[in-house]
Formats: structure tokens, sequence, C-alpha cells
């Protein structure tokens, strides 16, 4: 491929060209590129479809299916993978390296005979020609972007991030006529503790608070701190029965759990409002402004407690 050939370093726009391109040279049945950072993904089983590490050609593989391939056929090799290999007659692998880091591996079915299997390596080694630089650097380019969608304190997604995600996900689920839902979080009393044990021990707290929503949701949602002790968490494709399910056992974790900051033990609580869309809102904007509504309903009955919205 020529440097011609790519006229933008988006991920989105890097990858579908480069699979083309392979495609067309090898007139592959189908061609899976998984990034480095989708093989860790998936090997730790947090692997997310919005992160772009898969991408099928001319096809809609199935993520559970493109997981079980890898699991039994692929990353059992992986540790050993210098170059091309075949792990079986029609599916090669084909690692791809940029300045002795992998970038990725491009997976390449197909029904050729084994004495064309060399010339089917060569042919996607001109492809690859310039492509992999391409590929490496619209994965750092991605890599810098994720990064100021983080928040440095929780590790959590930022509100800046969340707005995204949530156009994504209310045009996703208006497509699909699904739903999802959005908890709003906040830490019961959290202002005292500042108060009274001093901000650096609130923000370690704050910290450990966003470990402990991390392990009670699934890798599909997300959890953004909102700003102060406030966040949001977007479970995707859940209804109000199952999210309220879901909020019931983050509101237990967060009690239950033992918080210490250097010799200070506290015992926290939080209050949650879910909001389910259609249902209460069709709008980002509305999603949170009701789940908020309604997290602030529930304090004002007891605290440490779900409220959904009406």
């Amino acid at each position: 491929m020529k440097h011609e050939h790519f006229k933008s370093l988006d991920v989105q726009a890097v990858v579908p060209h480069v699979l083309k391109s392979i495609a067309k040279a090898t007139r592959a049945k189908k061609i899976e590129w998984v990034s480095f950072e989708g093989l860790k993904s998936v090997d730790h089983a947090e692997a997310q479809s919005h992160h772009f590490f898969h991408w099928p050609f001319n096809a809609r593989t199935n993520f559970l299916r493109l997981q079980v391939t890898l699991h039994k056929k692929i990353l059992p090799v992986i540790s050993t993978l210098k170059g091309p290999r075949w792990v079986e007659d029609d599916l090669l692998v084909y690692p791809v390296v940029y300045e002795k880091e992998l970038v990725g591996l491009f997976l390449i079915t197909g029904t050729w005979r084994v004495a064309t299997q060399r010339s089917i390596v060569s042919k996607v080694r001109m492809s690859l020609t310039n492509a992999a630089r391409y590929l490496s650097f619209s994965y750092q380019l991605q890599s810098a972007k994720s990064m100021s969608f983080i928040d440095e304190l929780t590790g959590l997604y930022n509100q800046r991030y969340m707005a995204q995600m949530l156009d994504h996900e209310i045009e996703s689920h208006r497509r699909k006529k699904s739903k999802f839902c959005l908890l709003f979080m906040d830490v019961d009393y959290f202002k005292s503790v500042n108060d009274q044990r001093g901000h650096w021990v609130g923000s370690k707290l704050l910290t450990e608070v966003g470990a402990v929503l991390k392990k009670q949701v699934r890798s599909c949602d997300y959890c953004f701190r909102y700003g102060g002790d406030e966040f949001v968490i977007l479970l995707d494709g859940a209804d109000a029965q199952k999210s309220t399910q879901v909020a019931e056992r983050i509101r237990s974790a967060i009690e239950g759990h033992p918080f210490s900051v250097e010799g200070h033990n506290l015992n926290l609580t939080v209050s949650i409002g879910l909001a389910e869309y259609p249902t209460h809102a069709e709008t980002a904007a509305q999603m949170i402004q009701i789940a908020d509504m309604a997290m602030y309903e529930g304090k004002k009955k007891s605290r440490n407690i779900v409220f959904i919205a009406s």
C-alpha cells in the first residue's frame, strides 16, 4: 500500500482500508483484525466492542465467536509467534509488527490449497507495505485521545467521554428499539468526610469507590466520574428491572466495603437514582437530569437507597 492511500490516521479509517486491500489481494473469505490492546482485553475477559479491536471484513462476526476462536486457536501460539503462521490449512495468523512492537494480528480465512500458502503470505506482506506504520500510528493516536477521557483520580471515564458515549448509546438503542439505563450515584454525607478528615483522605476514598464500582459492572458497561463525589454508570442493554438489581448490588458493595486510608477507617454509603431509556427520557441531557433528580428524591427519603425515576 502506498502512503497516499492513507488520508487519515483515525483507526476507523485506517483499519477498514487495510482490510479491504488484503481481501482484494488474497480473495479471502473472511479477514479479522485484532489489535494488541484487543488481544489483552480478550485474554483478560475485559473486551468491549466499542474499543475497535475487532474488525471483520464483509461479515458481521459474533463477538463470542471471535473470543472462542482466540482462546482455542490463537492465544496458545501468540507467545511463540515470530511471523505468519498457519494455525489450520484455512486460517492464517499474520502478526503486524512496527519498530519491534506487536501492533496486532490479522486472522485470514480462505480455501487455498496448501501449495499456495506461501503465495498468500507473500500477498499479505505486500499489502502491508507501509500499512504497519499507519496501523501503529492510528492506535497511538487513539490511545492519546483515550487518555483525555480518563479521570485522573479514579481511573474511570470522565464527564467529557460520558457526553460522547451517551449520544452514541442513545442513537444505537434508538435504532435497535432497545433499552438501557443510567445510574446517578452520590456518596452520602461526603462533605463531612472532607471537612473532618481532609480533602486528601476524601480523594483517596473516591479512588477506592471507583475501584469498587468497576468490580460491580460488566465489561460492556461504563463507569464515569461526573464530578466531586458523583458518579454515573451506564448499563448497556439493561432494563429498569435488571438495572435495579445492579444498583442494589453496587449500593450493598459500597456499604459493606471496609474503606481505610492511612489509619482512617470509614463506612460509606451511596444514594443512586435510576433512569431508563426511552421510558423516562430520550436525550442525553434528560437522562442525566432525571437520574439525578431520582437520586435526590431517594436522599430525601433515607439515603443509602436506590430510587427509580417515575
